[in-house]
């Protein structure tokens, strides 16, 4: 249980950094979303379904905005 639960943190944590930088003021900090796409892009890829509908269980806890789970609906 200990390594899917790292997983899922480490892509938990890519979808807010990625937030993050999509809603900087600066351009070059936007840009970097693409290096957090690509890497969340490779890291859901490796999941098993049970992975993604824990990941989109804790998404849609984010009570901020749908976002994460359209990310990994998308993925």
């Amino acid at each position: 249980m200990g390594q899917p639960a790292a997983s899922a943190r480490v892509i938990v944590g890519l979808i807010e950094k990625q937030r993050r930088l999509a809603e900087s003021p600066d351009p070059l900090q936007r840009a970097h979303t693409l290096w957090v796409a690509a890497e969340l892009d490779k890291r859901l890829s490796r999941c098993t379904d049970w992975e993604i509908a824990e990941l989109l269980g804790e998404a849609a806890d984010d009570a901020e905005t749908g976002r994460p789970v359209r990310l990994i609906q998308e993925q």
